[in-house]
Order: structure tokens, then C-alpha cells, then sequence
């Protein structure tokens, strides 16, 4: 499981891609969304993302559903799905002044060196 979870690359065009393939996915494969998905709220869950300088991951559109909550009601975690939803539209209501952002787009950057 953790090497699954470390080979899926988690993209909004990943994400857009699994919600539209109609193939059924194996356990493992719902397992290892879950907790991409589980990561993905966990990193916004106290609007900490907005102080980064990545893309606000915006992908829906205010009164739609994020691609991440589809997904997850996609792989029957409708609970999930619904923690996505007040998570992101936490994000949608706060606005941050750009003078607050770190100019980082990663929080922790572990470099390995051949010695």
C-alpha cells in the first residue's frame, strides 16, 4: 500500500481521470485513494494551504462539488466525500492577503546526497 501510494502521482488530471474511467477499482486501489484523499484534507483543514504560494486547489467552482469529493463518493466513502466538501469550502470563504504567503510551495524538502 505504501508503494502504491507513492507512485500515484495526485494531480486535479489524475483525479479528472479516475472519476471518468467506468472501470471498478480493487480494493487496494480504493484503500490508497482513501488516504490520498484523507491526506489531501488533512492538509487543508486549517486553511494552512492558503499560506503557501501553490495554486489554491480551486478545482470546483463555488455550488459544485471538488473533483476530490466526487472521487471519494466514487469509491463509496460518502462520509469522506462530505469532510472534502467542509473542507474546501472553508478554503472558498477565506481570503488571505498575498503579503501572508511563505513564497514555499512545499513545507519540507528532503534532498538525499551521495557521499
Amino acid at each position: 500500500m505504501i508503494a502504491g501510494y507513492s507512485r500515484l502521482s495526485w494531480t486535479h488530471s489524475v483525479v479528472t481521470k479516475l472519476l471518468g474511467s467506468g472501470a471498478s477499482l480493487k480494493e487496494l486501489e480504493r484503500n490508497i485513494m482513501a488516504i490520498r484523499i484523507a491526506n489531501d484534507i488533512d492538509d487543508h483543514l486549517d486553511c494552512g494551504m492558503l499560506f503557501s504560494n501553490k495554486a489554491e486547489k480551486r478545482e470546483a467552482r463555488k455550488g459544485e462539488q471538488h473533483p476530490l469529493s466526487r472521487l471519494a463518493k466514487k469509491i463509496e466513502l460518502s462520509q469522506l466525500s462530505e469532510l472534502v466538501d467542509e473542507v474546501y469550502a472553508d478554503q472558498y470563504e477565506t481570503e488571505l492577503p498575498d503579503v501572508l504567503r511563505s513564497g514555499k510551495s512545499v513545507s519540507f524538502d528532503i534532498k538525499s546526497t551521495n557521499s
